[in-house]
């Protein structure tokens, strides 16, 4: 098949792992999940936003019974409400073994595992090129043109139950093997088990993952916000008061379960005691000494704790990139 691609979303440069950083973490936890709910047409309810990933991941829910990884995904079993000049994406043609992972009639790992599972597919097989931060588009590979008035009236018609030659047969199952058919079905497990042991951990997602993402995120995060410490930023009250209530809700949703060295609990109780010291009316220079102050020494000691899980991460991503 032809690789005609598109831009979605991500950035040249952009891996789907966040913790290969750097990120603008309040764009990929806030704002880029709003962007992707209008680009598709999905709701809140069926999107899955992780801080493992740099987008957030449609999920996949059905109750097609009895479970047959045979049997090509069908975007209209699982997303029937997704707009049809957004079918060209190919997470929304993830191959059976991959997608109904997540299904209610199949056990599933975690949401963490899950996550990582799909973004080294995407990357190792092409569907994603960090390079170029681009995506493979499926349907384009087949002839159609989500921007012709002719294809998506077509692609529309397919979606409300007509039959169509070739929106019928797309099935991107030996798309998603990256040395052809021969590979085993669980490659990106095995990997995923590689890696642990490589990082001396027990588990990729909870051992190695998330660590590395509260490495990379406390990073991110520090060097963005820690200048607003400097007097005479020019900012006013209002805007600084605003800026780091941003940072404190981000923080209590991506970092703040990073533990402790010494008795491993989180970090959850200071990111709490930091947005409650953010009160209304406190000036820029009460704002910098309490909660700005609080919640960047947080990141700061995030960041130095979890930077060797940080760096193991990103030796992850470079060999998925060799892959």
């Amino acid at each position: 098949m032809p690789h005609s691609r598109k831009a979605f979303l991500t950035e040249p440069g952009q891996q789907l792992l966040s913790f290969a950083g750097p990120n603008d973490v309040i764009e990929l936890l806030d704002e880029r999940p709003v962007a992707w709910a209008h680009l598709t047409g999905l709701d809140e309810k069926q999107v899955m936003t992780n801080p493992l990933l740099t987008i957030p991941l449609p999920l996949y829910v059905s109750h097609r019974n009895p479970y047959d990884p045979a049997v090509a995904t069908d975007p209209r079993v699982y997303f029937p409400d997704v707009k049809p000049e957004a079918l060209w994406h190919p997470l929304f043609w993830l191959p059976s073994r991959l997608a109904d992972i997540r299904s209610v009639n199949v056990t599933s790992p975690n949401d963490d595992e899950w996550a990582c599972r799909v973004a080294i597919q995407m990357v190792a097989t092409g569907m994603y090129d960090p390079t170029s931060g681009t995506w493979y588009d499926v349907l384009a590979a087949y002839g159609l043109d989500v921007n012709d008035p002719a294809d998506l009236a077509r692609i529309t018609a397919w979606q409300r139950g007509g039959a169509d030659p070739i929106l019928d047969t797309i099935d991107l199952d030996d798309e998603f093997r990256p040395e052809g058919t021969d590979v085993p079905l669980n490659w990106d497990q095995e990997l995923l088990v590689e890696a642990a042991y490589n990082a001396h951990v027990a588990d990729f997602t909870s051992g190695l993952a998330r660590p590395a993402m509260w490495g990379r995120f406390a990073r991110d995060l520090y060097t963005d916000y820690n200048p607003f410490r400097e007097p005479n930023i020019g900012v006013d009250d209002e805007t600084l008061a605003e800026y780091v209530g941003a940072l404190i809700q981000v923080g209590l949703r991506s970092v703040a379960e990073a533990r402790h060295p010494g008795d491993g609990a989180p970090r959850i109780t200071e990111w709490a005691m930091a947005d409650v010291s953010l009160t209304p009316g406190m000036s820029a220079e009460e704002i910098q000494a309490g909660p700005l102050a609080m919640a960047c020494d947080l990141l700061h000691s995030t960041a130095l704790q979890y930077e060797q899980a940080m760096n193991a991460g990103r030796d992850f991503v470079e060999l998925l990139e060799e892959m």
